[in-house]
């Protein structure tokens, strides 16, 4: 058989001509020299391209002799004829000058021959470099996809043959002929070729991997040490360029090169611990990418006999100063702890829960989140053991939590939800704390944030049963959702109310969480349903279902829920709800106002209306609480009357006329009556409001005499009768809708509504005079623009009704254009910023961030350097037309407070606004000390409060650049990768714009020997340890200062990522091997054109590959990175 096969080899190479070539080219193509070739050697190189199927044939004898260890026969027999296999390079180089088919062919012959024994008569550096740029020409066609051509797919196809012919080449004699140069190259190509992740790849993936692990493991044989430092880049992912996440390709690729560790490591355990050590040290901070390189080093540590020497290395790197080490171990930890497979002692497992809870509060953002994450991992899995370690009880857990889920950090509030989650499910009782903190987040600045916490509170309904407070919860965040500034949050809440409250409306749930509403949220409903009439959804179903819910028995607030829905889509209502009118005592007023709405009164009912007004006057003699006869019901008539298109206008504005003539005539006659008791004025609140509810369906408001109705706004009767608050409140309102109808009284009364504002002391007194000023204000601008600080005045009110109250007119004047904002109105907003009652507190940031910064963009940056001097005492107060008093009200002498009132605002600013107002506190109130015109002993404060700002700027940039943008909208990661670029551009320059100013500050305040200097260092700290090229601007200027804060950084951590290197869609890794760099390098027709007395395929000296041996022949092996790392 193997004779056989000899003989056909021999025949073949026979009538290729293959040892008939002239010596003269055999020598030149040997030594790299130029050559004629004659015309004999043209033909032969002919008729071999011609009979390509031979040498396909020859090639196939070539193996099989290989592989049965007989290919001795076939160069004994070569050499007994007196021939040499170096002929073979001959052929090879000529048919590689040709391309196409030839060109492929002559390609694997000659890496087939280089596995056999005459390898010391066949190898040539030069031919061999040809057939590297084939496959450098293929690495770069992978790494830009977009590109592939037919000819780069021909190098693809060549270099997966190639590679598995070449796997048989290594052995020892390779090495030492090729040089670790050539191995080092081949391990790069073939590891490329391995993490092929683009899924329009795949098909040739499917040819290049097989072939690039198949060389791998070959190579681990002899050159196992060239291997590891790829290994180590593959591992950590080094191929992914940034913005692109782990997918299940990314998986397999992870998953068949750990199994290549184990394959040629698990018995190297020296080497196995080097290499598991170089992973977590070279691991990236992107989150995605440290997952993977934490479930390396599990799988690796794992394949150790003896893993105990890693788990105290992790143990210490948990505690290490370098941020990625700690949030690395930590993902680690948690690993080892969920797995099953575990065999870690319980001391160890204790041990890393509490590193892990000593994290939660970490300095570091990564680290925070990584600890919560880890923490949240290991509540569904572990056992009571470990739960009892985390301590989910533990007062001190849940005030880390509490704190955390406000943190700064999106990465980690996003962590702490979760958390929470995971608390909250693991429990088989509702802990309406951790909801509370859940539904606090729905009102995040971030969208996926109020999205994901709106859907775990969402998924707690139903799994506690629908408690009725965790419902009130759920109403309270989700419907103000429905109407967020973001549309895909607004159609998410929207879904939302329709899955849990509206569709469920036919089911004793749905009816149980109506009864959970009240008339607080009647303002809410409305506005949602109005989103839902505008986004065109259908309400039918829920309309015709509520329908059919209404009667006698059933709960008040299926009726208000109809009439609110009544005012948005009335048609969708049919039912005849006149006939109930008898029986309308028994029903919820919404009873009335839905018949009101519907049009439905006929003249009995108008009848009944009238009468049922007619007798509110007479009330006054008696001492009646009938509920009948409250606001909203005589409210509810009126409405049928004014709604009414059955009886003549003129008879029943008769009617009113007569109804107001009684109950002025009324309170005249009571006001003036000498023997007057509270009681009385009392028992006159109904007739009052009437009045206000009637005036404006009369003809003429002059024909009626109100001086008793204007008499009861002020504190005291003629008689020095004290009028009663509700009296007064009512008396008000009524007033308000008389100034409306007339102007000539106007100015009087908006005097004193502005007088009651600042001596009343009752809260309804004061609301209600608000609102009269704000509907005033409305219709009559001019009148009361000068009392509108006045109004703001009720900012810093002692009740939080009023200063709540007082922020709602106020803002509604505002963001409707009646009102303009003034600096010193923007002070009083931020004032209520860090009011001492939380809700007002949250409802003046809803204000000012949510309405009036969103309908003026530049509001907060164009008034904060002024509030900064305002609440520092450093500006003028005449100016703003304000008086001492007014002033010490408003000025927030806290510095905390002041503090958290800044970082308030500088969270809600763009980079752009924050790049402008860093220059702007430099500019305007730095350069102000060092111009003398601020006394530092004065100015303390405010320089102070500056350099908080200066740093809370800082910090948010940081924090919008690093962390929120790129974890809050995946897709457009790469956008966010160029923006962050982009905005760092545009840092550097502003930072050399005011650095010198801050120099001048730093002189200025050590000359000063003022305590502030250790304040401005930590500023120059947070620039220069996100900036590094600043400290060489500093060590030109303040060389002092240089030096010290090199050792303050130097004693730090630092955590900051670095994105200096733009991310491209192309990710074009450029070559780690000196040979294929250089090959990249070389220019493409250099590489098949002659060049003085190189051959055509020479692009390197001869030297520089065959200089690879030193002195004692043995190959010298220099891996292409450092692969040293202390065992410290």
């Amino acid at each position: 058989m193997v004779d056989n096969l000899v003989d056909e080899a021999v025949s073949i190479m026979e009538m290729l001509h293959v040892f008939s070539y002239d010596d003269d080219i055999i020598d030149s193509v040997m030594r790299n020299q130029a050559y004629e070739p004659d015309d004999t050697f043209l033909e032969y190189m002919g008729e071999t391209v011609n009979s390509l199927k031979d040498i396909e044939r020859l090639i196939e004898i070539l193996c099989i002799l290989r592989e049965k260890n007989s290919q001795e026969a076939l160069w004994d027999r070569i050499s007994s004829q007196g021939k040499s296999p170096a002929a073979f390079q001959a052929l090879c180089f000529g048919l590689m000058e040709n391309s196409g088919k030839p060109k492929q062919v002559g390609v694997i012959l000659y890496v087939t021959l280089l596995g056999l024994n005459a390898l010391n008569l066949l190898w040539n550096p030069i031919i061999f470099n040809n057939i590297l740029s084939i496959m450098i020409a293929a690495s770069q066609a992978i790494e830009t996809p977009k590109v592939i051509g037919e000819e780069e797919k021909y190098c693809i196809h060549l270099t997966a043959k190639a590679l598995k012919m070449l796997s048989f080449s290594l052995n020892r004699s390779f090495l030492n002929l090729a040089g670790s140069d050539v191995v080092i190259a081949l391990i790069e190509i073939s590891m490329k070729m391995l993490t092929i992740y683009q899924k329009e790849l795949e098909k040739y993936s499917q040819k290049l991997a097989p072939a690039a692990l198949q060389f791998l493991n070959a190579a681990s044989e002899t050159n196992l040490l060239y291997i590891l430092p790829f290994l180590v880049l593959g591992l950590v992912l080094d191929f992914l360029p940034a913005g692109k996440t782990v997918t299940n390709k990314i998986s397999q690729i992870r998953d068949t090169l750990l199994q290549f560790s184990k394959d040629h490591l698990s018995n190297k355990t020296d080497l196995l611990i080097l290499l598991i050590k170089h992973v977590f040290t070279r691991s990236p901070e992107r989150a995605a990418v440290r997952e993977n390189s934490a479930i390396v080093v599990h799988s690796l540590i794992k394949y150790l006999d003896d893993p105990q020497q890693m788990i105290n290395f992790l143990l210490q790197t948990a505690k290490a100063q370098k941020a990625s080490y700690r949030s690395l171990s930590l993902d680690l930890f948690r690993l080892f702890i969920n797995d099953e497979d575990g065999f870690l002692t319980d001391e160890i497992e204790i041990e890393m829960v509490d590193r892990m809870k000593c994290g939660i509060n970490d300095t570091v953002p990564s680290v925070r989140a990584s600890a919560i994450n880890a923490i949240t991992s290991l509540i569904p899995k572990a056992d009571d053991r470990v739960l009892a370690a985390i301590g989910l009880n533990d007062d001190r857990l849940i005030a880390s939590i509490d704190k955390r889920i406000r943190d700064e950090k999106l990465v980690v509030r996003k962590a702490t939800l979760r958390l929470i989650q995971a608390m909250i499910f693991r429990s088989e009782t509702p802990d309406f704390f951790l909801f509370t903190l859940i539904a606090a987040r729905v009102r995040d600045r971030s969208v996926t944030m109020r999205q994901e916490a709106a859907t775990i509170l969402t998924k707690c309904l139903p799994t506690f049963n629908f408690p009725k407070r965790l419902i009130t919860i759920w109403f309270d965040s989700i419907l103000p959702l429905a109407l967020d500034t973001d549309t895909r949050t607004q159609d998410f809440a929207l879904k939302l109310i329709d899955s849990q409250f509206l569709q469920p409306m036919c089911t004793e749930v749905g009816v149980e969480m109506a009864k959970c509403l009240s008339d607080e949220y009647r303002d809410i409903l409305l506005r949602v349903f109005m989103v839902y009439r505008q986004k065109s959804i259908n309400l039918s179903p829920f309309c015709r279902t509520l329908q059919k819910k209404l009667s006698e028995t059933c709960d008040s607030m299926l009726w208000k829920i109809a009439d609110i829905l009544l005012s948005v889509v009335p048609e969708h209502f049919h039912k005849k709800y006149i006939e109930f009118w008898c029986s309308r005592d028994l029903f919820p007023i919404e009873y009335l106002l839905i018949v009101g709405k519907l049009h439905l009164a006929n003249k009995d009912i108008i009848t009944d209306c009238l009468e049922y007004l007619k007798s509110i006057p007479a009330l006054a003699h008696q001492e009646s609480t009938n509920k009948n006869y409250s606001f909203k019901t005589i409210n509810a008539y009126v409405q049928i009357i004014v709604n009414q298109t059955c009886q003549d206008k003129n008879e029943i504005t008769a009617s009113i006329e007569q109804i107001v003539d009684s109950a002025t005539k009324l309170i005249n006659s009571t006001v003036s009556d000498s023997a007057l008791t509270q009681q009385k004025l009392l028992n006159l609140v109904p007739s009052i409001y009437l009045v206000g509810e009637l005036i404006a369906l009369l003809k003429n408001a002059n024909d009626f005499n109100f001086t008793g109705l204007q008499i009861l706004i002020g504190a005291k009767l003629p008689n020095k009768l004290d009028i009663p608050s509700r009296v007064r409140a009512i008396s008000c309102v009524s007033i308000g809708k008389l100034c409306l109808g007339r102007r000539d009284i106007t100015n009087s009364f908006v005097a004193a509504f502005a007088h009651i504002l600042h001596n009343s002391i009752d809260p309804v007194i004061k609301c209600n005079c608000l609102i009269v000023l704000c509907d005033l204000c409305v219709k009559y601008t001019a009148t009361v623009d000068s009392y509108v600080m006045d109004m703001s005045g009720c900012f810093a009110d002692p009740s939080p009704v009023v200063r709540r109250q007082a922020l709602l007119i106020m803002t509604r004047l505002i963001a409707e254009d009646y009102v303009k904002m003034k600096p010193l109105l923007f002070f009083r907003y931020v004032f209520s910023l860090v009011d001492p009652d939380v809700y007002v507190s949250q409802f003046a940031q809803s204000c000012l961030f949510d309405v009036l910064n969103e309908k003026d963009n530049k509001l907060l940056a164009q008034h904060f350097i002024d509030a900064l001097f305002y609440f520092n005492d450093h500006i003028d107060i005449l100016s703003l037309n304000e008086d001492s008093e007014s002033h010490s009200v408003f000025r927030i002498s806290s510095k905390a407070r002041r503090v958290k009132a800044y970082r308030l605002m500088i969270e809600r600013m763009g980079n752009g606004t924050l790049f402008e107002l860093l220059q702007a506190s430099c500019v305007k109130s730095l350069q102000s000390f060092l111009d003398g015109t601020m006394d530092i002993e004065d100015g303390e404060s405010l320089l102070s409060d500056t350099f908080d700002v200066m740093m809370m700027i800082e910090d948010v940039m940081e924090a919008v650049n690093i962390t929120e943008a790129n974890v809050d909208d995946p897709k457009g990661e790469h956008i966010v990768e160029q923006s962050r670029i982009y905005m760092s551009m545009i840092h550097d320059h502003l930072i050399k714009r005011v650095l010198p100013i801050l120099n001048q500050m730093h002189r200025y305040l050590r000359d000063a020997k003022s305590p502030l200097q250790s304040e401005l260092r930590r500023f120059f700290r947070k620039l220069c340890q996100k900036h590094p090229n600043l400290l060489d601007e500093l060590q030109k200027q303040e060389p002092i200062l240089a030096a010290e804060l090199e050792h303050d950084i130097a004693m730090t951590q630092t955590p900051d990522l670095d994105f200096s290197q733009p991310s491209s869609p192309i990710h074009k890794t450029p070559f780690r091997s000196p040979l294929l760099s250089k090959i990249a390098k070389t220019p493409t027709n250099t590489m098949v054109a002659p060049s003085g007395s190189q051959s055509p395929l020479s692009i390197l000296s001869q030297t520089d590959l065959s200089q690879a041996d030193n002195e004692d022949g043995h190959s010298q092996k220099r891996p292409p990175i450092p692969f040293r790392l202390d065992d410290e």
